[in-house]
This record gives C-alpha cells, structure tokens and sequence, in this order.
C-alpha cells in the first residue's frame, strides 16, 4: 500500500472509531462474524478488523463488508508456534493468501508489506508470571525494520499479564482492572524506530512504523462452579481499547472503498488508541501549526528551526495529565484538558495522557524535520 505524508491528519478530522485483533469460530474464539459486530455496532465501533489464526475464510465465506452497520475487515493473525505472530491486513492482491507459519518472521513481514499489505507486530514484550500454563508468544527479532507497524497495548495479553491465583476471580468479572499501558520497553523500540534520520525516512525504514492497539477478542468461555461463563464477551471487551481513525471524512457505505479508506489510514498511522473505560476519547486533538501557517497533523512532517518554530497543539475532552514526548523523551507536561508547546527542535513528537493515574491515551507522531538546504 503507497502512503503519502504531507500534512498528516486533517485539521477537523472525522474521527471514526473501531478495534483491530478479533478472534471468532473461524479459530479459536467463540462468536460468528455477524454476533461480532452486531456487538461492535451495540459498542459504538465503526469497524472492526478480524484476524483469525492462519486463515481468511470469513473473507472466502463472503463475511467481509458491512454488517450491522460495521465495516468488518477481514485479515489473519500469522502464527508460527513459540510467537512472531503479526496482525496482517490487506485486499486480496495483498493477501492472496495466509502465509504458512514456517517462514522466518522477518521474512513474512516484508512479504506482506512488499505486496502491499499491512503488517503489525503483535504482543511484542507478552510476557507471564504467575499463569505459566498460558505461555507468552512475544517477538524475539527487535532488529526488525520495514514493517508497517506494532501493536503496543494488547488488551487481552496484559489481562492475563496480570492476573495471579488471588486476584484472577476479580479481573474474571471487571474488564480492564489494573491495566498498566505498553511495556517501557516496547515504547522504546517504537520511539528508536520512529526516530527521523537526516535528509529523510526514519530509523525503522522509509516511512513511520504505526502504533495501534488490539483488543485480542475471543470470548472464552470456562467452567467454573457447575456453569459456563463467557469470559469478556464481545461487547464488554469493545467497551475497552479502540483505535480512533482519522479522516477526511465518514466511512462511505461501498465496503471496497470503506475497506482501503480504513487500511490506508492505518498504515499512514492517521489514528490515536485510547482505553475507553476510563473515558471516550473522541474529541481529543493534536496538532501543529508551522511557521509557514500551515496545517499539520497527526502522522505528518513540517520543517523546523530554531528560529521557525512549529506551534504544537494538545486537546482533550476530559481532563488528563497530558505528556508531549520528543524521540521518547518528556519534553513537557499539562495537568489540564490543554496543553501548548513552541517546538524548536526536530524529532518525533507525540502525545500520552492519563486519567486516575492510568494510561488512557496514545498519538501517533507528528514529525519534524530540519529544513532542506
């Protein structure tokens, strides 16, 4: 897929909220295509995008497009055994068809992207302490480039993350309990790759390797006291991370150009990522204002000089504890639902907030870069 910088986000984006990484009967999850987003539209979600375990057949059984009133995209989760699974999007020239799990993970992500398809890291740092029968599958090659992106905050590998024999009743029933936000050192691989080299492109490759979040959807279910319980179903697991999108305008109802508008958006990295219960991120903004006067959003680029400053915006509809990073670093920070910064320096900033001392929010980048001689 060819993407384009420019300016990144518009300035009055329509925001477009929906949730990537969905399990369903076609592997191991519980809920057939049309129970799923009746469950994502109940949420409030505008689509959705499924990944199976090594397969597209809800795309061969003609599940893919509008259902409910969701967008549902049909992907797959590639997973070779002991981890380097990815989250892989595509159309059907770029996912002709799932690759098999034998091929060295890095090989597999630049096969998708060369195609043109989009290919995400998936639970990068899964890590387990206390519930060992449920091994982690992390990545094990940070040397990686290339790529389309990283999924940074998985809802359902840092669920079992924290779960022990003591509290594992509790987080059972309350979705989201405890969450901590991406591992420090999963930000920073993304930091270091998104990190702007002189004269163009990045240290992870030609073009911003995007962040997202999954929210790993199965909807297990056990047998605990005589009964099967559903554990997070679909509808209450919606209810916790969502990738917001934004674009120039509404999802067009022709699911083709829904589709590409929904895959090109994310691979530009046109989006922020939020867990929703502890506030609906819609309305939060950041943005830039060149020296120049001009526009510049999430995912774009604008020069910057010391005596050329880019006017950096921060909005939120809720009060957080906002903190504008450069490269990683904490440049400042706002305990406010505003916060506003005269960027001197080039580098790649982006934006985390927080709400009751948890993560709530996360931007992808707005680049700056030295001017060109």
């Amino acid at each position: 897929m060819t993407v384009t910088t420019g300016r990144g986000a518009p300035p009055e984006p329509y925001q477009s909220p929906g949730a990537l990484h969905v399990h369903s009967v076609f592997s191991d999850g519980t809920g057939e295509i049309d129970e799923i987003a009746a469950a994502a539209a109940d949420a409030g979600l505008e689509w959705i995008g499924m990944t199976d375990h090594d397969t597209l057949e809800p795309r061969y059984r003609g599940f893919e497009g509008v259902r409910s009133g969701v967008h549902v995209v049909v992907g797959y989760e590639w997973t070779p055994r002991g981890g380097d699974h990815a989250l892989m999007y595509g159309d059907d020239g770029a996912l002709p068809a799932p690759l098999e799990p034998t091929i060295a993970p890095r090989e597999a992500l630049r096969i998708v992207c060369e195609g043109g398809g989009l290919a995400f890291v998936a639970h990068p740092d899964e890590q387990r302490h206390a519930f060992t029968g449920l091994p982690p599958f992390p990545w094990h090659d940070w040397s990686v480039t290339g790529f389309t992106g990283i999924e940074l905050w998985n809802y359902m590998s840092e669920w079992v993350e924290r779960l022990t024999p003591r509290n594992r009743i509790y987080h059972a029933l309350v979705a989201g309990a405890g969450l901590q936000g991406p591992t420090a050192r999963t930000l920073e691989w993304w930091d270091r790759l998104d990190r702007p080299l002189p004269g163009g492109g990045f240290a992870g490759g030609e073009r911003l390797t995007v962040g997202v979040s999954g929210v790993d959807a199965h909807a297990h279910r056990v047998r605990f006291l005589g009964r099967t319980w559903t554990i997070f179903p679909y509808r209450q697991v919606f209810r916790t991370f969502v990738n917001v999108l934004l674009l120039e305008a509404p999802l067009p109802a022709d699911a083709v150009a829904a589709r590409a508008m929904i895959l090109h958006a994310i691979a530009a990295g046109r989006l922020v990522f939020a867990n929703r219960r502890l506030g609906e991120p819609l309305g939060a903004s950041f943005s830039g204002l060149a020296a120049d006067g001009t526009h510049v959003g999430i995912a774009g680029e604008a020069p910057v000089a010391t005596d050329a400053p880019v006017e950096l915006r921060v909005r939120t509809p809720l009060h957080a504890e906002i903190v504008l990073r450069r490269d990683g670093r904490e440049v400042v920070r706002s305990r406010d639902r505003e916060l506003a910064w005269a960027a001197r320096a080039p580098g790649a900033y982006r934006v985390e907030m927080r709400r009751f001392g948890e993560p709530w929010l996360y931007t992808n980048p707005i680049v700056l870069r030295e001017p060109a001689p």
